[in-house]
């Protein structure tokens, strides 16, 4: 079983990873997972005997393997060639091994990715962009919310429109109509932002 987590979304890229872990740490225990955060850390034997390896006294084996496969700006030489060494492995892995490709930018075009979307699944996490989050507000409170409201909330929110959507909700709840006032008397802007706002 292999999978590639993807996106233009870093945060939820990590995020999906780590709840992939938690579950397997709650069901089967930590013992069969590894985590490869930086392939050059591992020499070959070691990544061949973790993908190839059966699971000890467990029904599963998780591997999560960061970076693989590799961006398009990626240049270095002993990257390349664990990639190389990797893909080799890929018709090769147990069936009960589970093996997750974390990587935000890969290359498209390259045979790692063209095998894995074959043989495997690919997740895509993407985060809309500031426009796409502002347009989705004005569809669906139109009126009801200022222009200037709409992209103050986006910026204390971080443009995470599934925090953005019960904030507005629950002012609307006593107002009729929501302006840039109102979001800045109301509402808490989100740790990462708030630094941002607070030197802006």
């Amino acid at each position: 079983m292999i999978y590639l987590f993807t996106g233009n979304s870093s945060n939820l890229v990590r995020k999906s990873v780590f709840k992939w872990k938690k579950m397997f740490i709650s069901k089967y225990g930590d013992f069969n997972l590894i985590h490869i955060k930086n392939v050059l850390d591992f020499d070959n034997n070691s990544i061949l005997e973790n993908l190839i390896s059966e699971s000890f006294l467990s029904e599963k084996k998780l591997i999560i393997i960061d970076d693989i496969p590799l961006s398009t700006v990626e240049k270095g030489k002993e990257k390349k060639d664990k990639e190389e060494f990797i893909f080799k492995l890929l018709g090769k892995i147990p069936e009960n091994n589970i093996v997750l490709f974390s990587s935000i930018s890969p290359d498209k075009r390259s045979k790692f990715y063209k095998e894995i979307k074959k043989v495997g699944k690919i997740q895509e996490f993407n985060s809309l962009g500031e426009d796409d989050v502002s347009f989705k507000l004005r569809q669906l409170y139109g009126d009801k919310i200022h222009f200037n409201a709409v992209k103050e909330i986006i910026r204390y929110k971080g443009g995470h429109i599934d925090k953005i959507i019960p904030e507005i909700d629950k002012l609307l709840i006593t107002k009729n109509f929501i302006s840039k006032y109102d979001i800045v008397e109301n509402i808490y802007p989100e740790l990462e932002e708030s630094i941002f706002i607070l030197i802006d």
